[in-house]
């Protein structure tokens, strides 16, 4: 599906914007900032199951410790 944008997260002085689309039925996990002309991304895929667990453990200290 089409990213829908859910958040925006503030992060090492980055405004982040969050967007859930889904793969294959999978969630999927999109950080995205613009930083000095350039364009920052992290995504996770995850199966259904073990999104919670890997957005809170993986997903979210990956966005907070960018630079």
């Amino acid at each position: 599906t089409a990213p829908l944008k859910v958040s925006q997260r503030e992060a090492n002085g980055l405004a982040w914007t969050h967007y859930t689309p889904t793969s294959n039925g999978r969630p999927v996990d999109i950080a995205m900032v613009d930083y000095k002309g350039n364009s920052l991304v992290i995504m996770m895929f995850s199966h259904i199951d073990e999104r919670e667990a890997l957005y809170q453990t993986v997903f979210l200290p990956m966005v907070d410790s960018a630079k």
